[in-house]
């Protein structure tokens, strides 16, 4: 019964108990008198240390959030993660020193923030292991997990109780690697661990790699949350290798601090009552880091795109005007052929396993396509949403023309390395536009875009992260057809009528991966030049400059970031919008953020369609506020005088030829002011401090103490901010005018200002008279540090060394710790006198 009530204790969850040096020495002792000659002398040791361990309980779990000061970002893993397939993008990989501890140290770090709780970690892993070896062994086959067997590096002829024992003895052992058993410490911290794995292809259920990123749940009950370990390498980053494999653990912290549990119950409470099911956000969407363009709807009509192109055509006002010599003619295709390629097969594949599939298909099929053919000849075939023109071949999969058709191919012989205006044009008006955007492009690909359909901010939103721009071009073209040819005419934007018919404006924007160099991306932008909602077509090339083309863009950080670590992915248009919309609801902005996660998950948008942070909600939403609040003119006075009446927040506006006044404060805040600075008992000093020059502005502002508060763990007061003065001068007369303006609002609201007993300026003779002239009942004294640097002054004018110096200011300060005996401490005018008078005997200058 004792050694139930030892382990009960051993068990429990406090927050009383703080970690400390004896404590991990206790633990480190512990392990080391283990006798582990056999698994029952081992558990008859455990039993008897029970009665030590069980004075130190379980220190409940911290919020542990990634600090950039501190910590370091485990590079190797960090590169790991941009290669796989989760969507992590809010965790970072912290370093973790690689001692055969790496588990436990990774524990150490998610719970509570150091490595070096991993020895305390072990041996509860240890207890748990030994005192619960029945319940986990029929746990293991209750739940089919077989893989724990299979990947503990034991001998092959061992049963499975054999083999768990064996992992007993080595987490008995410090510096001992880890295995899956060990991760049974889920049960004795009372918390989830979430295994994360990672993997470039996409998993199947019930394999190998699934359960490698599973999740093992505490037993009993889950009380302190999840924590996430990574399964890393410690020096081999080619994950993309067959022969790579995990040899590290490391732990995952998120970037800011967030009680995710409870914004997931407050989210499935909001959510049932809109009757909208709403998943547990613990459980993240199995989809790639870079993933593929979403499910789309059937295509409307694969077998007469001829429609598709033609309604292109009609676009076009027919014209009998003769063109000069200089003009360029593209002869439009006559005849439209069906691909017999099947595009239901493929709907539902991401564009590299499209591109997988049509290469594998290359190998296969006949070599008896012309291989003059232009490889955009397929242009003329249906166009899957999905799919973009693989440069490589694609005109394998055509149906066979015959030899005029094909030299008369408007697509023949467009290399995209010298893809330009021309090209582009040709392809905007013959080709199908794709129904989803592309995302995820790697390979050399194109795309039609209709504009109309989306927005331009999304089409350039990809997942191949942050580019730079370069080779900004926009020209002027008539457009017309004439007997099914195209008659393109370069013209002067200055001449340009808006009743000019077929004028089209085209702009071309080229884009550098900031990742490779070698990988550009083009966009031509073609649309009407009076009328872009009748056409607006963008002709999107992904292109190689060399012929090596990389399965896998390690996308890098903002070059801006100096805090996140996580790769940069631009926003789309239509997930900033949302942004901005939920930024303005009522309610929390955490739950909000949180629904947007969700949402995007769910649908398995791209990495774009993701808010960065919750910050981005608080910073739109000041902004929105400010822009719609705030009017703007070429008259600051007059905007001033204008916004002023749209809140009380500002209490009075002066201003004259040389200066300017502006007093500002909610009425909380002077409440507040009086509050703690007038009460009888225990009350706050109030100081008044000139800040530094802001441009052409002073700032003079009260600070005071709330006393209703505490920072957690402590008997500290926090410090608030009182009034706020805004002015151009230091003068007597403008700090006058802010105490009056005080004393003024105390008689109108009917407080009594003077009830606060004492407030510490500067030595601002200005700043001092002008509120010892209002507050006459107020105590004034002067703060410690101008003080002190003025008699660092004084010093500095007589001949004393720097020891001498220090001695009489701490006989006047004392020094930090203990200033009970100083000068300024003296509690009445006798023990001042007594203390000054040592002062000047113990000094001769």
């Amino acid at each position: 019964m004792d050694d139930e009530n030892h382990y009960y204790q051993f068990k429990m969850v406090t927050d009383r108990q703080k970690l400390h040096i004896n404590r991990t020495n206790t633990f480190n002792n512990l392990i080391k008198q283990l006798k582990q000659n056999n698994f029952d002398e081992l558990k008859n040791s455990i039993n008897s240390q029970l009665k030590t361990a069980s004075a130190f309980s379980i220190i409940r779990k911290r919020q542990i959030i990634f600090n950039p000061k501190n910590d370091l970002v485990d590079k190797i893993s960090r590169s790991l993660l941009i290669k796989s397939k989760f969507e992590l993008f809010d965790l970072a990989p912290v370093s973790i020193v690689g001692d055969g501890n790496c588990f436990f140290r990774s524990l150490s770090k998610a719970l509570y923030g150091e490595e070096k709780y991993d020895v305390e970690i072990r041996y509860r892993t240890l207890v748990e292991m030994i005192l619960r070896k029945d319940e986990f062994l029929e746990y293991a086959k209750q739940q089919k997990i077989d893989w724990f067997y299979n990947l503990s590096p034991s001998i092959d002829k061992l049963n499975e109780e054999e083999v768990f024992i064996e992992q007993i003895f080595n987490c008995s052992k410090l510096d001992s690697w880890s295995t899956l058993w060990h991760i049974f410490s889920a049960q004795a911290f009372s918390i989830d661990i979430c295994l994360v794995y990672p993997t470039i292809k996409k998993y199947q259920i019930n394999s190998m790699i699934e359960y490698l990123n599973g999740t093992i749940r505490c037993l009993d009950r889950s009380i302190q949350g999840p924590v996430r370990i990574f399964w890393s390498n410690s020096n081999d980053e080619k994950l993309e290798c067959p022969a790579w494999k995990a040899n590290h653990f490391i732990c995952l912290l998120p970037y800011r601090k967030i009680n995710y549990d409870e914004i997931i119950i407050k989210n499935k409470i909001e959510m049932e009552n809109e009757k909208r099911l709403l998943s547990d956000s613990s459980q993240v969407t199995k989809s790639q880091s870079r993933p593929s363009i979403k499910k789309i709807k059937p295509y409307i009509n694969f077998n007469n795109n001829y429609d598709q192109t033609n309604s292109n055509f009609n676009t076009l006002e027919f014209e009998n005007d003769v063109f000069d010599m200089d003009k360029i003619k593209f002869e439009a295709e006559d005849s439209f052929q069906k691909s017999s390629l099947s595009w239901n097969e493929n709907r539902d594949m991401s564009l590299i396993e499209q591109d997988e599939k049509l290469e594998h298909s290359e190998s296969t099929e006949s070599a008896s396509t012309d291989e003059e053919l232009s490889p955009l000849s397929n242009s003329l075939s249906p166009i899957h949403p999905n799919k973009s023109l693989s440069i490589e071949s694609v005109s394998d999969h055509l149906d066979c023309q015959d030899e005029t058709e094909k030299k008369n191919s408007n697509f023949k012989n467009v290399d995209l390395q010298t893809f330009h205006f021309f090209d582009a044009i040709r392809i905007a008006f013959t080709e199908n536009s794709v129904q989803s955007l592309p995302k995820s492009v790697d390979k050399n690909s194109l795309f039609c875009i209709d504009l109309n359909v989306f927005k331009e901010g999304d089409v350039l939103a990809d997942d191949n992260g942050a580019y730079k721009e370069y080779g900004n071009k926009t020209k002027i073209y008539k457009i017309a057809s004439n007997n099914g040819s195209l008659l393109v005419e370069k013209i002067d934007s200055k001449i340009i009528d808006n009743d000019f018919l077929n004028v089209f404006k085209c702009t071309k924007v080229f884009y550098k991966s900031i990742s490779i160099d070698n990988f550009i991306r083009k966009s031509i932008k073609i649309s009407k030049f009076n009328d872009t909602k009748s056409f607006n077509i963008m002709i999107l090339a992904y292109v190689w400059k060399k012929k090596i083309c990389l399965n896998n863009l390690e996308l890098k950080v903002h070059g801006n970031s100096t805090i996140n670590s996580h790769p940069y992915v631009r926003m789309s248009k239509t997930a900033l919008d949302k942004v901005k919309e939920e930024s303005i609801k009522i309610g929390s902005a955490s739950l909000n953020y949180n629904t947007m996660i969700e949402c995007a998950s769910k649908d398995e948008f791209s990495l774009g369609e993701y808010p960065r942070s919750i910050s981005q909600l608080y910073k739109y939403k000041s902004l929105q506020k400010k822009y719609k609040n705030n009017a703007s003119s070429k008259d600051e006075y007059a905007d001033l005088l204008i916004n002023r009446q749209k809140s009380d927040f500002v209490r009075s506006v002066n201003f004259d030829r040389y200066g300017f006044t502006a007093i500002m404060f909610d009425q909380q805040q002077f409440v507040d002011l009086i509050r703690f600075g007038g009460s009888e008992k225990n009350f706050s000093i109030i100081n008044i401090d000139t800040t530094f020059k802001l441009g052409r502005y002073y700032v003079t502002y009260l600070t005071f103490r709330n006393l209703s508060l505490n920072y957690n763990g402590t008997d500290c007061y926090p410090t608030f901010m009182g009034p706020v003065m805004v002015h151009v001068k230091r003068d007597f007369d403008t700090y006058l005018r802010f105490a009056l303006e005080l004393k003024h609002y105390s008689a109108c609201v009917k407080l009594d200002i003077e009830k606060i007993k004492c407030i510490i300026t500067d030595d601002d003779e200005a700043l001092h008279g002008a509120f010892k002239t209002v507050f006459t009942r107020t105590n004034f004294m002067l703060c410690c540090n101008h003080m002190r640097k003025d008699i660092y002054k004084i010093l500095n004018d007589y001949n004393l060394k720097d020891e001498e110096k220090e001695e009489i200011i701490q006989l006047i300060f004392g020094i930090n710790g203990d200033r009970s005996k100083s000068l300024i401490t003296s509690e009445d005018s006798e023990i001042y006198a007594d203390r000054a008078n040592k002062l000047l005997e113990s000094t001769v200058i």
